[in-house]
């Protein structure tokens, strides 16, 4: 199974915002399942903080043009 941050679009209209899931993956690409929370940077230490942030980091610039939904189907944990 493989994961990374992925930006997730959440509400609508003007209630509209935007946060980094952990998205969970079967294959390397279907979408098993997504953190029901938005993440937020967090280590033990300095060091693991700011890696955590460039991480984060990276992984919404990759993804910036290819916007998951809150509400989206996903396969699940049974496949």
């Amino acid at each position: 199974m493989s994961w990374n941050y992925r930006i997730m679009e959440d509400g609508e209209g003007i209630q509209k915002y935007y946060s980094l899931r952990e998205v969970f993956y079967h294959n390397k690409k279907k979408i098993r399942a997504f953190t029901k929370e938005p993440e937020y940077p967090i280590g033990d230490t300095v060091e693991d903080l700011i890696q955590n942030i460039e991480m984060m980091l990276k992984d919404a610039k990759k993804s910036r043009n290819d916007i998951l939904k809150s509400d989206m189907e996903c396969i699940g944990w049974d496949e």
